[in-house]
């Protein structure tokens, strides 16, 4: 899943981990903006969670992040 939609990756992202659907997902690719209020706060919340079921793969922060799913 490759996701940059300016912003609202955030909810995007939140809305998949509270479903539980992540753990369906092989990669991520996200480009994270940090224009949003609370950006940092959201993006921690969010790594806490990926955490979980990813691993971080690499992380240019706020350009480029890729997470891979254990097996």
């Amino acid at each position: 899943m490759k996701v940059n939609i300016e912003g609202d990756e955030y909810a995007l992202l939140y809305s998949i981990i509270k479903a539980g659907n992540h753990k369906r997902i092989k990669n991520i690719l996200v480009q994270f903006h940090d224009f949003i209020p609370n950006h940092k706060e959201l993006k921690k919340e969010i790594e806490v969670e990926l955490l979980k079921t990813h691993d971080k793969v690499f992380s240019y922060e706020f350009i480029w992040e890729h997470w891979k799913l254990r097996e």
